[in-house]
């Protein structure tokens, strides 16, 4: 019987053992049915790299021509021929007075942008709701002076246009022109009477010629008939000649008399007619000024009635513009607000980095270690814009131009030289020629789109299939203008230098380069894999909520990187976001 209870008991914990077993084994894997969580990912600061790559071989190399990102005047120059330098020293400087005014406003822009983020982020304090109520209350007064001033407008307007028309009914010219035709009437009846006057004389003279000529007729007679000089005087027909000749000639001046009168008064009429005249164009001009004033007058009132219609208007655009901003500003701070601001930030602390960059441009570093071989340019001397060129010991002497700079802090570039025997190739503007001493370059064909990105100067790391898992840096020394057609694909040399030369690399080995086209350092950033892009829409990702859920939410995006996307608006550090797993392919236009 105790055997036997033993063997019981025994039986009896293994059976509890193995349920345990089974539970732990159940309660770690979870039922079959129940699907597995999604992965997640948290919004990180990080640093996003853009980058593009391409195969070439490992060659020797010996000269790299200087030459300034952009031109200027030359105002220091560190190095002579023969001098040895470091890489990193900086061998000269251009007038950089412009490029570090650049660089104030777009570090002026930034606070601005840093601490219009922050207001929306903190949103309204109690002083500025106060604030905006007592811009709203001024926006209220603003309309109803505005609506005093429009019924003001309209009232004096009215009155004005009342006085000019008055003015205007007085200013007639019937009175002066009846004046005028009265005149010019007297005038034509007495200028008819000067014609009757002159025909009158007329015909006295010629009655007065008559009779002297009868009077002498006669008087030529007696003398023929031998009468003497007193027969003469006394002869019947000679005295009543002599008598009408008398009374002809008391004719002849009468009607010469009046003739007289009436031309005096046709002179007088004339002077009245001019009078009148003028008058009459007095008259008109009053006439003509008072319609003017009161057009005048019409388009004045009618202009304060306008500008005050104009202010009404603005003062109520303004009232209504007040409310829904302070409207808003009670609300809190707003999702839209906040990624505008993000985005305003982002765009400026770019705007700063690239003015830093043009800062950096004027001055010129020795992208190597090496020996200064040549200098062709002078303090005071204006330099042109040029780029980096490396020019390979087996060169058969054609210029290797290529424009472009350094990015970081100093521009080394300028065009190649032929082996260290020619100036400056390209457009001229290399001014230092550096001899390389035990230096190695990497020459490989991006395609067009890749190269387009590149430029001397730029950052890049060298893969080496000899050396696996070995990375070496390098950098972009020059980029081929001219293309390279290799099975119908058009692809440009691209010369990389290597940083650090190590004794294990060999010319003639194969390497991979990869050059940073792209970098956005210390910013929100998400795997590719956590945000998806469908064809024709915004960025969006799936947040996971408080309770566990996940919820699509529009963000805005930056650079995208070879891994990761920098995530400008839309959500904030340290929110998880669902993660497509590996096998699933980038998403991304």
């Amino acid at each position: 019987m105790p055997a036997l209870r033993r063997t019981r008991v025994l039986d009896v914990l293994l059976g509890v053992i193995g349920a345990g077993l089974l539970f732990v084994i159940f309660s770690v894997a979870g039922s079959p049915d129940e699907p597995a969580p999604p992965a997640t990912v948290e919004v990180k600061r990080a640093t996003v790299v853009s980058t593009v790559s391409a195969d070439g071989n490992i060659e020797p190399a010996q000269e790299v021509s200087l030459g300034f990102e952009t031109g200027g005047r030359l105002t220091a120059l560190y190095v002579n021929e023969g001098s040895r330098v470091r890489r990193g020293q900086v061998l000269a400087r251009i007038e950089d007075r412009p490029a570090r005014a650049q660089v104030d406003s777009a570090r002026a822009d930034l606070a601005s942008a840093d601490a219009a983020l922050r207001r929306t982020r903190l949103g309204r304090t109690v002083a500025e709701l106060t604030e905006n109520r007592r811009l709203a209350d001024q926006s209220r007064v603003a309309v109803r002076n505005a609506q005093r001033d429009l019924t003001q407008a309209r009232r004096v307007g009215t009155t004005n246009v009342i006085a000019l028309r008055r003015a205007l009914a007085r200013a007639q010219v019937s009175g002066e022109r009846a004046d005028l035709r009265a005149s010019q009437l007297r005038l034509a009846q007495e200028r008819f009477e000067v014609g009757a006057q002159a025909q009158a004389y007329a015909a006295a003279r010629q009655q007065v010629d008559r009779v002297r000529e009868d009077l002498q007729d006669e008087l030529d007679e007696q003398d023929l008939s031998g009468s003497s000089a007193g027969d003469l005087n006394t002869s019947p027909e000679a005295s009543v000649l002599q008598n009408k000749l008398a009374a002809a000639e008391r004719d002849e001046q009468t009607a010469k008399s009046e003739l007289d009168t009436a031309r005096a008064n046709v002179r007088t009429y004339v002077r009245d007619v001019q009078s009148d005249r003028s008058a009459l164009r007095d008259a008109q001009r009053r006439l003509g000024d008072a319609r003017g004033e009161v057009s005048n007058g019409i388009a004045t009132a009618q202009q304060q009635v306008t500008t005050a219609r104009n202010s009404l208007r603005t003062s109520e655009a303004q009232l209504d513009v007040t409310l829904v901003q302070n409207g808003v500003d009670e609300q809190g701070p707003q999702a839209a607000d906040l990624a505008d601001d993000l985005a305003t930030v982002a765009g400026t602390r770019a705007s700063l980095e690239q003015a830093r960059k043009s800062l950096g441009d004027t001055e010129l570093v020795a992208p190597v270690d090496g020996v200064v071989g040549r200098v062709d340019a002078e303090v005071g001397e204006l330099v042109g814009s040029g780029g980096l060129s490396s020019v390979d010991s087996e060169s058969s002497g054609a210029d290797q131009g290529a424009t472009g700079g350094a990015t970081g802090a100093g521009g080394a570039g300028g065009a190649g030289t032929s082996g260290g025997s020619s100036s400056a190739g390209g457009n001229g503007s290399s001014i230092i020629t550096l001899a390389r001493t035990q230096s190695l370059q990497v020459e490989v064909g991006f395609d067009e789109t890749d190269a387009a990105r590149i430029r001397p100067g730029y950052t890049a790391t060298i893969s080496v299939d000899a050396l696996p898992g070995r990375k070496f840096a390098a950098t972009v020394a020059e980029v081929d203008p001219i293309e390279t057609l290799v099975n119908n694909v058009v692809t440009y040399d691209v010369t990389l230098v290597l940083d650090s030369p190590r004794a294990d690399l060999k010319p003639g080995m194969t390497a991979t380069a990869d050059v940073i086209v792209d970098e956005a350092t210390d910013v929100l950033a998400l795997p590719r894999t956590a945000v998806r892009t469908p064809p024709g829409a915004a960025p969006t990702v799936n947040v996971i909520r408080r309770d566990g859920q996940a919820e699509p939410r529009l963000v805005v995006t930056g650079l995208e990187g070879d891994s990761n996307v920098q995530i400008v608006g839309g959500v904030g550090l340290g929110e998880r976001v669902v993660r497509a797993p590996a096998d699933t392919p980038a998403p991304g236009p």
